[in-house]
């Protein structure tokens, strides 16, 4: 598992050292920052012996800069999700850090407000620590330290390749494709492709499983063009 630490757009640059820290006391060295600016001595003070991690932090200014380098992005929330509300579904670190694989990037947000909804939709998995209800919003360094406490405590022995990002987006390409042609209602086919894409992003399948998946999607599609026409599909 490659996990990266995402932090969009830091507030505190304490906060920044903090995380630099906790990523260095469960193992994890990469760390990515999306901002404009470089960290200062405050940060570094906090790093204390993590200032490496620090010092070979990459810096990109958006956030689909960063999404780019990975093949998984998780967006962190304290705000649980329900089933009347299926795009915020949301896992906690423990059940996640058993199933994940791959690139795996992992998004802090702000120390104020956290991540934009938007943000945390352009994202493959939601993830919420099961904090108290009367208080439950952690302090960005902290969160982070709960996460890769759980990560770094089930080792993953995966030999396969994770499917990547582009594999995903191909499977649910020929998925909504054959949702077009079998469905004519516009509230129907948006809900089965929202649907569709939260299940193929909690999947962490394999490049083989994704590979077959879109073999039978796409040999379905063909045989639909055949029957309806490819005006049809």
């Amino acid at each position: 598992m490659d996990v990266t630490v995402i932090f969009v757009e830091p507030e505190n640059w304490g906060n920044v050292g903090s995380i630099a820290r906790c990523m260095k006391n469960f193992g994890f060295e990469k760390l990515m920052l999306v901002t404009h600016d470089t960290p200062n001595d405050e940060a570094r003070t906090l790093a204390m012996h993590a200032a490496d991690v620090l010092e070979n932090a990459i810096r990109v200014p958006t956030l689909r800069d960063a999404l780019a380098m990975v093949d998984t992005s998780i967006a962190t929330t304290c705000v649980d999700g329900s089933d009347k509300n299926f795009r915020k579904v949301t896992v906690t670190p423990r059940e996640l850090a058993t199933v994940v694989c791959g690139k795996v990037g992992i998004l802090i947000g702000r120390e104020g407000t956290g991540l934009t909804n938007e943000e945390i939709a352009s994202c493959d998995v939601i993830l919420r620590i099961p904090t108290s209800p009367s208080y439950p919003a952690m302090n960005a360094s902290h969160a982070c330290c709960v996460i890769l406490y759980e990560f770094s405590q089930i080792p993953l022995r995966r030999r396969y390749r994770s499917a990547s990002h582009l594999e995903k987006e191909l499977i649910m390409k020929d998925f909504f494709h054959i949702v077009e042609n079998v469905e004519s209602r516009d509230f129907k086919k948006e809900v089965a492709r929202d649907v569709f894409s939260a299940i193929i992003h909690r999947s962490f399948m394999t490049g083989r499983e994704a590979y077959t998946l879109k073999g039978i999607l796409r040999r379905l599609r063909r045989r639909l063009e055949v029957e309806s026409g490819p005006e049809g599909i």
